[in-house]
């Protein structure tokens, strides 16, 4: 797969599990993401908040300055690698009903591939 293809994530790109729901609003907003993964104390993915998540939970009046990440987070998280096909990606967001992919390389997260990354991809490819 082309390494330009899915979104580049730096472990700024991550937030703590105690981060507010408000940061992550925050942080969806300002950056080109619609999905941020949660870490643990020790940098492993705990989870990940989609930006339908958060606006599920603002839409049904969830506090979100007192609302930490941990507790809106879903614990579904699929991951690939950078060589993956594509057709393989597909299948996998669709068997686990998921719209986001973590791209791992040498065990640690480089990336994320999202259903629309999907679509813009074959998009060009027709």
């Amino acid at each position: 797969m082309d390494i330009q293809f899915f979104s580049q994530f730096d472990q700024d790109s991550f937030l703590t599990m105690e981060a507010p729901v408000s940061v992550i609003e925050k942080f969806l907003s300002r950056s080109q993401h619609t999905f941020v993964p949660v870490v643990d104390d020790g940098g492993s993915v705990f989870g990940v908040v989609t930006a339908l998540d958060v606006i599920n939970f603002l839409s049904s009046g969830g506090n979100a300055q007192g609302t930490k990440a941990w507790e809106i987070c879903s614990h579904n998280i699929v991951r690939c690698r950078p060589e993956t096909p594509i057709s393989e990606m597909a299948k996998m967001m669709l068997e686990n009903r998921v719209h986001h992919l973590l791209v791992e390389d040498s065990d640690e997260i480089i990336g994320v591939v999202s259903s629309f990354d999907l679509l813009r991809h074959i998009s060009k490819a027709h």
